[in-house]
This record gives structure tokens, sequence and C-alpha cells, in this order.
């Protein structure tokens, strides 16, 4: 635990000129300008302060997938975790960063308690971007986090593209992302773009997009946008990866088919490689309007 109570304030350097100088440049990475031989007085505790939150909350954030797995079953199951993973937890908290990837998936221990202790009491108080991937155990609590947490107000880029969301959850998660006025960005889709009308052609090839992020794209088709070409060749959106593999859900590229019927400046529309059904194509052609030039399935 040695990284929890790290204190820059105390560190030693090979070359004492050195801690000094770089100690200044971490209390001030922006400023050019910055006397980094002048020795910290009292007004910079605070900035070291934070310095020696953001560290301990970097530590944290990387070692409590580890610590979470490595806690006995029943530390697991009958509370919010050991006592290890609950001073991790803390110093994630106390931390001020701003971006953060969390990948539970796989992790047997990460239970529901625990989900609920981190997403939606011990995220990081300025958390704006972030990348999550949890299993379908625990998405419930992700998606009221999501709704609810105070995080969640704050949030401008959000990427749950390694969750598995489909049917209820997908629609869900879909329509707590367009109720955010903040959200900028969802997984690879330039939301604030295409609400606000600044973005007339989209290229997501290949951004291993799924349903969640089809039901997001139907929403912003189907509501004022300026997009002429969208490009969602080599994507996920029916569920199933390049290969093939995982289970066909036809909901986004529906949703899709339907919003296409709402689209009256679109021209060119890619959905190749997305190993959509022979049905789904047919309902796709059916509803192509007369401005779309050029659609590929």
């Amino acid at each position: 635990h040695k990284a929890l109570g790290i204190d820059l304030q105390q560190a030693q350097s090979s070359v004492p000129e050195d801690r000094v100088r770089i100690l200044n440049r971490m209390m001030h990475p922006d400023d050019q300008d910055a006397d980094l031989d002048a020795m910290p007085d009292e007004s910079d505790l605070p900035a070291v302060k934070k310095l020696n939150r953001e560290l301990r909350a970097r530590f944290a954030a990387g070692v409590l997938r580890r610590a979470i797995d490595q806690q006995g079953y029943l530390e697991a199951r009958l509370g919010s975790g050991s006592k290890r993973v609950v001073e991790l937890m803390d110093a994630l908290a106390a931390g001020e960063l701003q971006e953060l990837h969390l990948d539970f998936r796989g992790c047997r221990n990460f239970t529901n308690s625990i989900a609920s202790s981190l997403l939606m009491h011990k995220m990081p108080s300025g958390l704006r971007e972030l990348v999550v991937g949890v299993d379908a155990h625990t998405q419930r609590v992700l998606l009221k986090a999501v709704t609810s947490a105070d995080w969640s107000n704050r949030i401008v880029s959000l990427d749950t593209r390694e969750c598995d969301f489909h049917g209820k959850q997908a629609h869900f998660m879909a329509s707590v992302v367009l109720s955010k006025p903040q959200m900028e960005l969802f997984g690879e889709v330039p939301v604030k773009g295409i609400r606000s009308c600044t973005l007339t052609s989209v290229d997501l090839l290949g951004k291993r997009l799924g349903v969640t992020e089809a039901l997001v794209i139907a929403a912003l088709l189907r509501a004022r946008n300026a997009l002429t070409k969208l490009k969602l060749g080599v994507n996920a959106m029916c569920g199933l990866d390049e290969n093939g593999n995982g289970a066909y859900r036809m909901e986004g590229i529906a949703a899709i088919a339907d919003a296409l019927q709402h689209s009256s400046q679109l021209v060119h529309l890619d959905l190749r490689w997305n190993h959509i059904s022979e049905r789904d194509k047919t309902d796709l052609r059916k509803k192509q309007g007369p401005q779309l030039a050029e659609l590929l399935l």
C-alpha cells in the first residue's frame, strides 16, 4: 500500500537540484515561464497535495481490478469489498482524474455490491471521460450510475463498447446518453457534432460500434442534423463481430432503417460488413428514401 501514501514533498532524486525542477514542472505543467529552480513555498502546498491525490488515484485505478480478483469469496459477496479494495476505491474517489478506463469483464468478484459502491459513490469528482467494461450481471448497476450518480451529469465522453448491451438495456443506455445535453462523444459517435449540425460527413468505419451505438445513431438521424454522408461499415451493429461471432440482434439496424424515413438530406450510407441478414437488408432498402442515392449493404 506504499503507493497510496505517496508524498511528492518527501520524494528524492539522484541529483538534488532535479528534485525541485521536477516538482515545479509537475505543479505547473502548462506554464512555460515557470521558474523551475524556485524552492516551493507554502503557497504551492495545495498544488502538491492535488498532485499527490492524482497519483494515488492513478495507482488505485491501475490495480483495483487485481485487488478485487484477489479478495476472498465472502468478502466479495457479503460487503463492499476487502479492506484493500475499500482503500483503493477511497483513493480513486479522492483524486480528481478527468479520464478513467475501468474493465471488469471476467472479474468474478466484481459483485453488484462492489459495483454499486464504486460506480455510484467512489468515482473521481472531476471525471469527464469514462471507458468502462462490465459483464451482464453488473450492467444494471452501471445503467443506474450513468443515470443518477453525481458524475453522470458532468461526463462528456462515455464509451461502453466493452459492454454487451442488448434488448431493453441497450435501449435504456441509448436513451440515457441522448438525455445528457453535455454529451459530446459516445464510443466514437460524435453526438455533439451531429446534434449541432456542424458535421456533414462522419466516418465510423471499423470503430467496434454495437447495438447501443446503432440506436444512438438512429435517434440522431431522426432528429435535426446536417449529415449527407455516413460510413458505418465493419462494425458489430447486429451483435456479431468481424468474424461473425456473437448473437444476432436486429434492434439497432431496425432503428436505423426506420430513421431513414425521417432523414431528408442523407445521400450516402455505408453499412457493409455488419453481418446484416438478408431480411434486414430488404427492410433497409424498402425504407430507403429517394434522397438516399447510395445505400451500401
